[in-house]
């Protein structure tokens, strides 16, 4: 991302007192990129706006396909999918354009509307817990708002997502 001439997060992704773990970390995260999110993993949502999702079934997760950009999932009731676009500048910018959602009634649609709700004000991301082989490791992926606030966070599934 940097070598295209475009800025990058100095932030650290992890708190941690050892500061070669912040400095790998940060450099992690330039360097990956919309990389990190190759590899059609299933990122399950565990926290909306800084609350955290109880998952009923199976959960809302999101599935990026990093070649057609295009994001598929579950918001918690219904099946998503919408492109998504990533910043020629900030290799960390991303936005979710508006998508296609099912529109099965559910008994609890909170989770649904709230995720729904924070899709179009998504800015950017970022990886949390990734390990000393960087992008293999990333394990939480954030997204921010244009006021770098956590907007949802997401866990990868521990397998590929399943075709059918």
């Amino acid at each position: 991302c940097c070598s295209k001439g475009g800025s990058c997060s100095t932030s650290s992704d992890t708190v941690s007192t050892d500061t070669s773990l912040i400095l790998i970390s940060s450099e992690c995260t330039k360097m990956c990129g919309e990389n990190a999110l190759q590899g059609d993993f299933q990122w399950n949502v565990v926290a909306i706006a800084g609350s955290e999702v109880s998952p009923k079934g199976d959960g809302a997760f999101m599935v990026f396909d990093t070649v057609s950009n295009k994001m598929n999932g579950n918001t918690g009731c219904n099946i998503i999918n919408a492109n998504y676009v990533i910043d020629s500048v900030n290799a960390n910018g991303i936005s979710i354009l508006p998508g296609q959602v099912t529109m099965m009634a559910c008994p609890d649609m909170n989770i649904e509307q709230a995720f729904l709700n924070v899709l179009p004000t998504i800015n950017s991301f970022s990886f949390q817990n990734l390990d000393s082989t960087c992008c293999a490791g990333q394990t939480t992926l954030v997204f921010l708002n244009k006021e770098d606030k956590e907007v949802l966070k997401l866990k990868k599934a521990d397998k590929k997502k399943e075709s059918k």
